[in-house]
């Protein structure tokens, strides 16, 4: 009976043995976030005015050869201010995302009423199927009086 008991303490001293020396030495590291792919960045997004609509258009990437997580959508971001503000001439625009597109091939496009005496800014954004971002398009800019 006393084998048996030393054979069970040896045994739970060897279990927390091992225990503590997984733990490790106690410095650990930032975790790392998985590795993926971010979407590309537009860069031909253009702008048209017509009769007070703006139509903005944009190329999007071929889906051809995307692998998971890659572009999925685009999102539509506005900055929008009066022109009576004053505004802070070397302040970034303030963006609002203002519609959720899914992603299609070739020329992508957007219309929008417009109203006289604002200020117009307009960037797009493609976003993966996790919901993450890509970086920016290139911006446009114009005043509608």
């Amino acid at each position: 009976m006393l084998e048996a008991m030393n054979r069970y303490a040896v045994i739970g001293g060897l279990c927390l043995a091992l225990i503590l020396s997984a733990a490790g030495c106690g410095r650990k590291g930032p975790p790392l976030p998985p590795q993926y792919e971010e979407p590309p960045a537009v860069g031909d997004l253009q702008y048209e005015i017509k009769d007070d609509t703006v139509a903005l258009r944009w190329s999007a990437p071929a889906l051809q050869n995307q692998k998971k997580n890659s572009a999925a959508g685009v999102r539509l971001y506005r900055s929008r201010t009066s022109l009576k503000e004053s505004g802070c001439k070397n302040c970034p625009p303030v963006f609002l995302m203002i519609r959720s597109i899914p992603l299609q091939t070739g020329v992508m496009q957007y219309t929008e009423r417009l109203e006289h005496g604002y200020r117009y800014t307009y960037k797009v954004v493609l976003v993966d199927s996790n919901h993450r971002e890509g970086a920016d398009s290139n911006i446009v800019r114009f005043v509608y009086e």
